[in-house]
């Protein structure tokens, strides 16, 4: 006749047996993507990421912000080994940006102490919105360089109804066997930032 299931414990999850007779209450399975962290950051010159998560194989990072003055600032990124940011001359990027008014160029960085994401400044009214896609940051295999995919969207910073985007790709090349431990974005200009994070990982 029918039988009642008692409830489960907390997360648990509903699932057929191994002999596929009947249901029971299961563990939940870890999932492929985590949240890793949070947090907002206001009038400063740069801020630093230092929570990456552990088994991750990549950091998703979504960063909005906004400068204090229409200023032609850019956002520039540096990656943090064993508790210090590394400044030598070991970056390369490429990027493409362009804008509404039909202006558009390549910028590119080959032994830069930085990697620089946006392009064109952004205007101190509305936030400028970054996506980015970090490959290997906990990796010590030889030969698999940290690197970052990005792309950008925003209001160039002399024209309140003009915008534009670009999108890119850098990498450091030293520090392949050791793993990040933070990540550091700085105003261009010096200048200062306000805005917010959120990093999610993903497993495989």
């Amino acid at each position: 006749g029918l039988q009642r299931l008692a409830k489960g414990t907390a997360a648990q999850v509903l699932a057929i047996n191994s002999g596929a007779t009947a249901p029971e209450w299961v563990d939940a399975a870890g999932g492929s993507h985590e949240s890793i962290t949070s947090g907002s950051f206001s009038g400063v010159s740069d801020f630093t990421i230092s929570t990456l998560g552990t088994g991750i194989e990549m950091h998703i990072l979504t960063v909005k912000y906004r400068p204090s003055a229409n200023d032609g600032n850019n956002l520039r990124l540096r990656f943090s080994f064993g508790g210090t940011v590394d400044t030598g001359s070991v970056y390369n990027y490429v990027a493409v940006a362009g804008n509404s008014a039909g202006s558009h160029n390549v910028y590119t960085g080959e032994g830069q102490d930085y990697i620089q994401v946006t392009r064109d400044g952004a205007r101190d009214t509305s936030e400028m919105w970054i996506e980015m896609q970090f490959l290997n940051l906990l990796g010590t295999t030889d030969g698999h360089y940290k690197s970052v995919m990005y792309r950008c969207a925003g209001v160039n910073h002399d024209n309140g109804n003009r915008m534009q985007t670009n999108s890119g790709s850098g990498l450091i090349t030293n520090s392949a066997t050791t793993a990040c431990d933070g990540l550091q974005f700085i105003d261009s200009t010096g200048g200062t930032i306000t805005g917010t994070y959120k990093m999610w990982g993903r497993k495989y």
